[in-house]
């Protein structure tokens, strides 16, 4: 028996119709050499290739359906992410085409970066019908700083937008606080309850870092009910809003949860593509802009390292919020930055800056490790036997159901101390007669953070900082209750118990070995007055548009122009929600 296929009436192209009748042919006619198949009846293989000539078929036919999806969906309002070559694809199309078809594939903004930042600004401008955004993706949290950090940002770029009593409204304009029975001495007064970014008390936290606390009111640390209150961050507390952002129904929050939503996407004035890296700022310096006044008018974007290249085309602004390791490494790319590094690999100077890259400025972190007397560590997280997976399962799952104090809720550092290094009363002056040199924003600003979790630069004067940040934390971890919960008689050479018998070199020496990066990076395109030398020249100016070019800007830590005094991603958000403000507010009144 043999069966043979005809012409559906589908679209199909005869030659895809020619292949599965030939490979239908192939199994109902001939030897495969595979016993399996040559072992049944005719019959069977007759049906088996009926079975695989129709697997092939539909999968031909929805592939080209996915595809005019996909194209479709590349103009935004699909509620969903778009794929960089099916987005680099139309762009390309229509470029070729060129007039009012070339138009409708051109941007007023392009935001080049989706992590804290880009998300929140993308999602910010959107929200004005007549700004056409479009936000480029490589990938497929934050105490807000002391108050006199930011009063430091405005004295240093003289724009006083940028000082505490200004720019808190952003903190407060991001932030959904969600309230929690257990934390009543939060004044509710100074929270907003109307922002996109969950944040409460709701993450996990161990019974040890709660002991935390109480240790460190014991060794003279006093105790703050909210890191984000109006008295700023000194004190001990549980960590609270901006570290990790877990909502009321415990679970985990990000920039792209909290503000690409579903709603979100379905804007048609925004598209968000995914996998697509920015590999420089196109420039207009004849039509729009001069050889001395260069304009951005556009990103090229790659899809890989053998992917194909693509240009997309902003009308007004393009913003970068790649971070400040990769924004700077964009701006030499595209040509901004130290000409003389430039003209060294070949690329054409749009405009010398020699701030571009330089003054990176990073929290540098010393650990000091003890044994839990009552074994409560969540090693499981990175499972390294079957019970420790099943136990991984079991976490995974009550996550997913929105349980109460998952593993997974948890935040690696659970309850933290900020302190001043100059303390006299914890660092008295005749245990530590060495001055410290005042680095700090202002006088009630905190220059070490203390911090409990339940996993396992080196200037003179900061050297000595993280030298009494492992002692005032030797003490802490000696203090009641947190010493009970601490198995104090197990000695290992990797763990802490006994160093705080060492002397002051041989924990210089602990400090030099062990001190490592957090992984906060800022400064690299920082803030300034003017773009020359000296220490108020920069890469932006106060409205993060980048010196000597136009049409474009820059929003995310690179532009800190002195890194706050706590986790920074706070602040990524609030600088986010001050220039789509600005941004939406230019457009309006032109």
């Amino acid at each position: 028996m043999s069966t043979t296929l005809s012409d559906p009436g589908l679209p199909i192209p005869r030659a895809a119709l020619s292949l599965l009748s030939a490979l239908q042919a192939l199994i109902t006619e001939s030897k495969l050499g595979i016993p399996v198949i040559d072992a049944v009846s005719p019959t069977a293989r007759a049906l088996l290739a009926s079975g695989a000539a129709l697997a092939l078929l539909l999968r031909f036919i929805f592939r080209k359906r996915i595809r005019r999806r996909a194209k479709a969906n590349a103009k935004g309002g699909s509620g969903e992410y778009v794929d960089a070559a099916v987005l680099g694809d139309s762009l390309s199309q229509a470029q070729t085409k060129g007039g009012p078809e070339e138009r409708e594939w051109e941007y007023d903004v392009i935001v080049v970066g989706g992590g804290t930042s880009g998300c929140a600004l993308a999602a910010r401008l959107s929200e004005d019908e007549n700004l056409k955004v479009l936000l480029l993706e490589a990938g497929g949290r934050a105490q807000y700083g002391a108050p006199g950090d930011f009063d430091q940002w405005a004295a240093h770029v003289e724009d006083d937008s940028w000082s505490w009593k200004n720019f808190q409204h952003y903190f407060r304009k991001l932030e959904r606080y969600n309230p929690h029975p257990d934390y009543p001495l939060v004044d509710i007064a100074t929270k907003s309850t109307q922002g996109l970014v969950d944040v409460g008390y709701y993450n996990t936290v161990t019974q040890p870092s709660k002991a935390f606390i109480q240790a460190c009111v014991q060794v003279g640390i006093p105790f703050t009910p909210d890191f984000n209150g109006p008295n700023g961050t000194m004190g001990v507390s549980r960590i609270s809003e901006y570290l990790t952002y877990v909502n009321n129904k415990f679970q985990r929050v990000s920039s792209e949860t909290a503000y690409l939503t579903a709603d979100v996407l379905k804007r048609k004035n925004l598209t968000v593509a995914t996998n697509a890296t920015a590999t420089r700022v196109l420039f207009d310096t004849t039509t729009l802009g001069s050889s001395s006044r260069p304009r951005a008018v556009g990103v090229e974007f790659a899809t890989g390292p053998s992917g194909g290249r693509y240009k997309a085309t902003a009308r007004k602004e393009v913003v970068l919020s790649g971070g400040a390791v990769h924004t700077p490494h964009l701006l030499k790319l595209s040509g901004i930055g130290p000409s003389e590094e430039l003209q060294k690999h070949r690329i054409h100077v749009v405009k010398h800056n020699p701030h571009v890259g330089a003054h990176l400025i990073d929290h540098p972190v010393i650990d000091v490790y003890f044994k839990d007397k009552h074994d409560r560590s969540p090693a499981f997280l990175k499972p390294k036997n079957v019970r420790q997976f099943i136990r991984l399962l079991q976490e995974v799952k009550k996550y997913r159901a929105r349980q109460p104090n998952t593993a997974l809720a948890m935040n690696f550092g659970e309850s933290a101390a900020f302190i001043r290094s100059d303390d006299p009363k914890l660092f008295p002056p005749e245990e530590f007669p060495q001055r410290i040199v005042d680095s700090t924003s202002a006088k009630d600003s905190p220059d070490l953070e203390l911090f409990s979790t339940p996993f396992a630069y080196k200037e003179h004067e900061d050297l000595e900082k993280l030298v009494r940040g492992v002692r005032i934390m030797l003490k802490i971890a000696q203090a009641e209750p947190l010493a009970s919960e601490l198995d104090a008689t197990f000695i290992r050479s990797d763990l802490d118990h006994r160093t705080h018998l060492l002397s002051h070199k041989e924990i210089e020496d602990l400090v030099k070995e062990r001190v490592e990066t957090v992984y906060h990076p800022t400064t690299t395109c920082k803030m300034g007055t003017h773009d020359g030398e000296g220490e108020k020249g920069g890469v932006v100016d106060s409205h993060l548009r980048v010196f000597g070019v136009d049409g474009l800007r820059v929003c995310d830590a690179s532009i800190f122009p002195y890194i706050i005094s706590g986790h920074t991603a706070g602040g990524c958000f609030a600088i986010a929600e001050k220039l789509a403000d600005e941004i939406k507010g230019e457009y309006r009144s032109k």
